[in-house]
């Protein structure tokens, strides 16, 4: 081999050794990408459809919304906002009516006996 080919030899060596290098770099992060996919998909699988532990009064029945908008255009429910009054005047549920948190127990006799009652907070 001459001196000429030698520089030649050596820079397409170095360059192979580069291309080999940086495709090990790629492969780890596409594998980390891979992982925290699998998780994530592993979680919303595991979450779908629980109920979270922490609901408040949780013996009571729940209405889900969409029934909830059937029975209200309908005219079977009456909903009530138990927000506070300046929480309900900012923005509430068209057809709701306000009975905020505080005064439910004193103003039963307001609300209809032979209709169902939805309570919202949120």
């Amino acid at each position: 081999m001459s001196k000429k080919t030698r520089p030649k030899q050596r820079a397409a060596t170095s360059r192979r050794k580069r291309r080999t290098q940086g495709g090990g770099g790629l492969l780890i992060v596409l594998g980390v990408v891979v992982v925290i996919l699998a998780v994530v998909i592993g979680l919303v699988f595991a979450l779908e459809g629980e109920e979270p532990a922490d609901i408040p009064y949780p013996d009571v029945p729940r209405i889900s919304v969409n029934e909830t908008s059937r029975k209200l255009e309908a005219g079977e429910i009456l909903l009530v906002d138990v927000r506070s009054k300046a929480s309900y005047d900012s923005l509430h549920i068209t057809g709701a009516v306000s009975v905020p948190e505080e005064e439910v127990g004193t103003r039963l006799n307001e609300l209809p006996v032979d209709q169902e009652i939805v309570l919202y907070c949120t």
